[in-house]
């Protein structure tokens, strides 16, 4: 099933009345420049003809779906190159872990003033016990330098006098959105006009000149041949869209900035459109004021894998980070394990997260483990791990001002914790174990007067948190941490 939004047309895209009308695409979707659209859409065909071919099916209609954005300023949009022989390689080249920034459509574009490109980012939708994804991939081209904005903060205002004014309501932005939730084409038309919130927090005023357009589909329902005259298809009850709809707003934003960071400065006709990351970024750390900051420390995401495996996944980043030959499930698979807490009549019994995690680390069921069963497997694949559990936290600042990462047991999103209302009993040692929540662990990596710097499992990426709430969090927590005392 497939969708579309237009939310302003000043564009040239072809497709989407089919779209609207049936609620399916029908070809892969093509990202190319304006003077490119009429060309890809006849390469969109002949690829449909050949690959139909294959399977032995008279092809006789299709559908292409074909989005564009201008890329004047930086390409010579007249020479007209796009074809069969370049479709063929993106699709053939399109895989999981792909480039962003100023690639394939987005080589040539402009954002906000400086260097767009290509964008992506996703976000994790529990829905009764399973996972579900939703992605957002942008090409953006659209807006001034006054109307970049970065986290709330007016960016462009700090930017434009090192630019080149530009025309304010000129460009485009293609937004597509996919996913594998089980949604009706109304519902999924509902999810992707929600890609505008992210848009217009990133300074977009959804100019006149602009054309703004939003592809959405979910491989969750196909609609292929049926037996007989009646099709079914899964969809999720109404009151679970409040949080898909947040969710895409900000994946839609993240997108975008993505774009723009991971974008390069290009010359084009003697005149140069810079990056942010050459005109922004690359200071970014220096105008924070860190005391330190560990700089080239991977992040890992937790999700959807190892939903309650965040200290295996903490481990694993700080074993990367020293270059240690491991995967995520190879230390869950030596980690202890304890039984999960649970009732047996009006009793419940668990095991102890001293001695290893309770549950599995890759069910949503899982609770946790303490530092000391991770030291163990810390061990087995790097010995000398120091386990400084009890030290306090202006120690811990000691170790990361000597460049050691150290793997901290905190709470998500550094909420305040608080003792779980319920205890259980360790039937091995008839030990009554209590449970802080919301229980986490996250590799601590820099800091400075206000704030400390982590490598976060729980969103997979580098995160800020507020130094003292993050020092009273580690406290409340039992003051738990692991290092290795070399580099």
């Amino acid at each position: 099933m497939a969708s579309s939004y237009v939310i302003n047309g000043y564009a040239k895209t072809q497709g989407l009345v089919q779209v609207e009308e049936l609620g399916c695409i029908e070809t892969p979707i093509v990202l190319t420049n304006t003077l490119n659209v009429g060309k890809v859409h006849d390469a969109v065909v002949s690829y449909m003809i050949d690959e139909c071919k294959k399977d032995d099916i008279n092809i006789t209609s299709v559908n292409p779906v074909v989005g564009e954005v201008n890329d004047a300023v930086l390409n010579d949009i007249q020479d007209r190159f796009m074809g069969y022989n370049e479709l063929k390689k993106a699709i053939n080249s399109a895989k999981d872990d792909f480039e962003e920034g100023s690639v394939g459509a987005g080589a040539g574009t402009l954002c906000c003033g400086v260097k767009g490109g290509i964008g992506s980012s996703s976000r994790l939708i529990l829905i009764d016990g399973k996972f579900y994804t939703i992605g957002v991939l942008v090409q953006t081209n659209y807006g001034g330098i006054n109307d970049l904005v970065i986290d709330g903060k007016k960016v462009g205002e700090e930017l434009k006098d090192n630019l080149e004014k530009m025309p304010d309501n000129k460009g485009s932005i293609m937004m597509v959105v996919a996913t594998d939730l089980p949604v009706s084409e109304r519902q999924l038309k509902r999810i992707i006009k929600r890609c505008e919130v992210g848009l217009v927090r990133t300074g977009s005023t959804i100019a006149d000149g602009s054309g703004d357009v939003v592809i959405g589909f979910t491989t969750a329902n196909r609609l292929g041949s049926v037996d007989g005259h009646i099709r079914s298809y899964e969809a999720i009850t109404e009151d679970r869209l409040n949080n898909i709809f947040k969710q895409v707003a900000d994946a839609t934003e993240e997108a975008i900035l993505n774009s723009l960071s991971m974008a390069k400065s290009t010359s084009y006709k003697g005149k140069t459109r810079y990056s942010l990351t050459d005109l922004y970024l690359k200071d970014y750390i220096k105008n924070k004021n860190y005391k330190k900051y560990i700089e080239n420390f991977p992040v890992c995401n937790q999700y959807p894998m190892y939903p309650t495996g965040c200290e295996s996944v903490a481990l694993y980043a700080l074993l990367k980070y020293y270059n240690v030959d491991v995967t995520i499930d190879k230390i869950i698979d030596i980690l202890d394990k304890c039984e999960n807490p649970h009732y047996e009549g009006d009793v419940m019994y668990g095991g102890d997260p001293e001695e290893g995690f309770l549950g599995d680390p890759r069910r949503v069921d899982g609770y946790g483990v303490y530092e000391k069963p991770i030291e163990r497997v810390a061990n087995k694949f790097k010995p000398g791990i120091k386990n400084i559990s009890g030290s306090e936290f202006s120690d811990i600042l000691k170790i990361i001002d000597a460049g050691y990462p150290v793997q901290i047991w905190a709470s998500i999103n550094c909420l305040t914790p608080k003792m779980a209302d319920y205890t259980w009993t360790d039937r091995k040692t008839n030990k009554t174990i209590g449970w802080k929540q919301p229980f986490h662990s996250m590799v601590l990596i820099g800091y400075s007067d206000t704030e400390v710097v982590v490598s976060d499992p729980y969103v997979g990426s580098i995160r800020n948190y507020n130094r003292a709430k993050f020092e009273e969090v580690y406290n409340f927590m039992g003051k738990r941490a692991l290092y290795y005392d070399s580099k």
